[in-house]
Formats: C-alpha cells, sequence, structure tokens
C-alpha cells in the first residue's frame, strides 16, 4: 500500500514538473518567436530597401564563378605548360598557341584543357607547323565530337595514320582521313578510342607492303563485324601483312618462282583482298597449308575469314569506306545540334571567362615570385597552420568533455 502511495506522489511531483517545464518553455518559445518575428521583420525591410536577397545570390554565383576559374586557370595553366616543353624552334609561340587552343575549345564547347591535351599529341607526333597544327587539332576536336572520344584519342589515330603513310597534313587530307575513320567506326563493331589504341599496330606494315588505309579500315571492320574485338582484328591482319612481307620466298619454293602469291610485290601488284583471294584458290582453302605459309594461326584465320563467301563482306565494307566522303562532317553536325553540345559551348564561354579573370589574379600574384620563393612560402604556411595543432586539440578536448557529460545525463535518465 505504502508503495502505491509512494508511486502516486512519484507520479503527481513528475506531473507537475512536466507541466512546469512546458509552461515555462511555452513562455520562452512565444518569447523566443516574438523576438524572431520582429528580427526577420526588420531583416526583411532592410533587403527590401538594399536589395540584399539580390546580391547574396549574386555573390554566391560569384563564388562559385571564381572558384570554378580557379579550378579552369590551374588546369590550362598545366596543360599549356606541358605543350610548351615540346615547342620547338619556329613553331608558335605559347600565347599564340594558348590563344587558339581558347579559341577553337570555345568555338566547338570543348573543355580547353582537353583541347590542349590534343595539342601537345599533335606536336608530340611531329606535326609542328603552326598550320598544319591547328588543321590537325580542329579535325580532330571535331571528329572526337562525332565519334564520341577525347580529342586526345581522335588527334593520335588521324597522327599515326599520317605518319604511317608519310601523308602531308592538308585541310582536304584530313578531312578524307577523319571520313574514312568514322566510316570505319559505322560500318564495324568498334570505336575511334579502340582504333587509337590498335591501329598503330598494323598500320606501319602495312604502309610498308603498299596496302591502302581504306584497305586496312575496311578488314578491320569486317572482322569487327564477324565478333572480333579491334586489337584481335589489328593482331590478326598483322599477322597478314608480316606474312605477306617475309615469306615470299616460301611461296616461290611451294608454288613455283613467278606464282606471285606472297610478297610485297603481290599486294603492290594486285590489292590485299585480290591477294589474299589467290592465295586462298592456291591453297584449296587449307587452314593447315595457309598456317605452314604465314607461320601464325592469326594470320591463317584472318585470311580465311575475309575471303570467306567469295569476299563478300569485305567488299562491302571497302566501298562503304571509299564512298564516305562528308561522313565525318554530316555525324559532326547532328551532334552539334543538340541541346548537350549548345549547352556545353555556353558552358566553356563561362569557364573560360572566369578562368582568365581569375588566371590574371593568380598570375599577378604568383609571377614575380620564384619557384624556390614560393616553396618558402609553402613551408611557411604549413608551420603556421601547424601551430594552431594545440588550439584544435584544445577545442576538440572540450567538446569532448560536454559531450561525455550529455550523454551521461542521457543515460541516467534513460535508466530512471
Amino acid at each position: 500500500m505504502a508503495t502505491s502511495k509512494n508511486q502516486l506522489e512519484y507520479v503527481v511531483r513528475l506531473r507537475d514538473l512536466t507541466k512546469a517545464g512546458l509552461s515555462k518553455m511555452t513562455r520562452n518559445v512565444k518569447a523566443a518567436t516574438t523576438k524572431a518575428d520582429a528580427a526577420f521583420k526588420k531583416l526583411n525591410k532592410r533587403m527590401k530597401q538594399a536589395g540584399v536577397v539580390l546580391v547574396a545570390a549574386f555573390s554566391a554565383a560569384a563564388f562559385v564563378g571564381l572558384r570554378m576559374g580557379i579550378q579552369r586557370a590551374r588546369e590550362f595553366s598545366k596543360a599549356m605548360g606541358e605543350v610548351n616543353t615540346i615547342l620547338g624552334e619556329g613553331a608558335m609561340a605559347i600565347g599564340q598557341a594558348s590563344q587558339q587552343v581558347n579559341d577553337l575549345a570555345l568555338s566547338l564547347g570543348v573543355p580547353a584543357p582537353e583541347v590542349a591535351a590534343g595539342m601537345y599529341q599533335t606536336l608530340s607526333a611531329g606535326v609542328t607547323d603552326s598550320v598544319e597544327a591547328m588543321t590537325m587539332l580542329k579535325a580532330a576536336t571535331e571528329l572526337g565530337i562525332a565519334g564520341v572520344s577525347s580529342t586526345k584519342e581522335a588527334v593520335d589515330l588521324l597522327t599515326t595514320s599520317f605518319n604511317a603513310y608519310g601523308l602531308e597534313v592538308t585541310k582536304s587530307g584530313v578531312a578524307s582521313m577523319s571520313d574514312m575513320i568514322f566510316k570505319t567506326v559505322q560500318l564495324g563493331k568498334t570505336t575511334i578510342p579502340e582504333l587509337s589504341a590498335s591501329m598503330g599496330m598494323v598500320l606501319p606494315v602495312a604502309a610498308q607492303l603498299g596496302v591502302t588505309f581504306d584497305e586496312v579500315a575496311a578488314a578491320v571492320a569486317s572482322l569487327t563485324l564477324k565478333g572480333l574485338s579491334t586489337s584481335e582484328a589489328t593482331t590478326q591482319l598483322n599477322a597478314v601483312f608480316t606474312a605477306f612481307l617475309k615469306k615470299g620466298e616460301l611461296a616461290n619454293k611451294t608454288f613455283g618462282e613467278g606464282s606471285n602469291l606472297m610478297g610485297a610485290q603481290a599486294i603492290k601488284t594486285k590489292g590485299l583482298q585480290l591477294a589474299m583471294i589467290d592465295l586462298m584458290e592456291a591453297t584449296g582453302g587449307s587452314e593447315d597449308a595457309l598456317l605452314k605459309l604465314t607461320g601464325r594461326a592469326e594470320g591463317a584465320k584472318a585470311i580465311m575469314s575475309l575471303t570467306a563467301d567469295g569476299s563478300k563482306i569485305l567488299t562491302a565494307q571497302l566501298e562503304g569506306i571509299r564512298d564516305s566522303a562528308g561522313a565525318a562532317e554530316v555525324a559532326f553536325d547532328k551532334m552539334a545540334d543538340t541541346m548537350d553540345r549548345k549547352l556545353s559551348v555556353a558552358m566553356e564561354g563561362i569557364k573560360q571567362g572566369f578562368g582568365s579573370l581569375m588566371g590574371s589574379m593568380l598570375e599577378t600574384q604568383t609571377g614575380q615570385t620564384t619557384f624556390e620563393d614560393m616553396t618558402k612560402q609553402a613551408s611557411a604556411f604549413k608551420s603556421a597552420i601547424e601551430g594552431i595543432a594545440p588550439l584544435v586539440s584544445m577545442m576538440g578536448l572540450a567538446v569532448g568533455v560536454v559531450m561525455t557529460g550529455v550523454l551521461t545525463i542521457f543515460m541516467a535518465v534513460q535508466s530512471a
């Protein structure tokens, strides 16, 4: 009975304390609400008078823009610094190169640092004349947009092709090569990044044999269409070309002098397709005979695949690539008309604007500072920041003590 009475007193006392606490909290909330309401009314009045809302919004946008500008300025400075390391004598000045890269990037909506990386690749590939370099870079950037690749990958593929065949860089020549490359992507199961990574394996020996670029491209498109990856296709073609280049004497011993079945002369006089067809007929289509002649299974498989069914697929691919004039431009125009590309152009303009602004400011601050002086300043920054470590530790300790107390009280209340 006593226990029940004590529990009742405890409940009544708890109720009274709760009511008193809630009453006090209600008064405090009302008072705080009244003060907050008055403060907000006063603030709202001032904001309306001074247009602080717009100022704040503009300030936030400006902060984001300045941050964006600093990042762009640093990225572009680094990319063009790399370009400057390989600019040879007689090449364009770094200032001129920077301006042309920015102009091209803005006109196509591609980030200027990406275009700068493409310029580095262009110069690295030996295209150092300023006019030729910009011709190659512009075509590669457009090909990258049309073929969904980076500018650097498109530059790599174009320059590899031009260098393998010793071609002169002209506007029409670059346009024609871009068309054939894009048509290869369109007709086969491959991409510009994959071609960029693989064509360097096969083009030099193909050029040495006299196999034209369109023949190589048609063969790659045909083999990938039949299920091979781009790297597998170029590996097989490399085996075929190497065999033709080195096995001419073996073919003459096997089929007689003047058979003209293998060797560079067979390719140069008949073309790749007919040379492979003649070889298949001479061996009766035997894989073993082809393997003995080529020396590698990859070569035998490629010849059999490309000449299968009367070589219809290879013929169709070759006709398509030879009729590719304007293909890359058409694809680029379609991509340029998308909302994404238009917004990319606008965004690049914004980034270049803030990048130029912050670049000028940062250059003013760092332009007169040597690398050694900046290193010393960095050390001073580090020491200054490390100097506040004890204060941070004390603050952390204080916060820890407070949180420990709060948790202790909370646990006590929970266990009551």
